[in-house]
């Protein structure tokens, strides 16, 4: 056997090389920041595409409505105001 090394070949033993050693508890709670930042990105972008935008098209829709025919959206405007100030009776 030749007692000749590898130049390429890199010493697990080194300090630049060796990986920072992590209790289990400090892995589980890297995993556990990183399963909450993804879940909270995820439901960003849920709110986002399942709320805020149908949310502006059915606005644009009932304005362009309103435009359309401002009578019919004017009774539709007093009866929810009527059954909303009913039920709620801020008097």
């Amino acid at each position: 056997m030749s007692a000749t090394t590898n130049p390429n070949r890199q010493s697990p033993n080194r300090p630049s090389q060796r990986q920072p050693h992590q209790s289990p508890s400090a892995a589980v709670e890297g995993l556990a920041s990183d399963a909450a930042e993804s879940l909270a990105e995820a439901c960003r972008d849920c709110s986002r595409y399942y709320f805020a935008e149908p949310l502006r098209d059915l606005s644009s829709l009932a304005k362009d409505y309103a435009k359309q025919k401002p009578e019919v959206a004017c009774v539709w405007a007093f009866t929810f105001g009527v059954l909303l100030g009913w039920k709620a009776k801020p008097w």
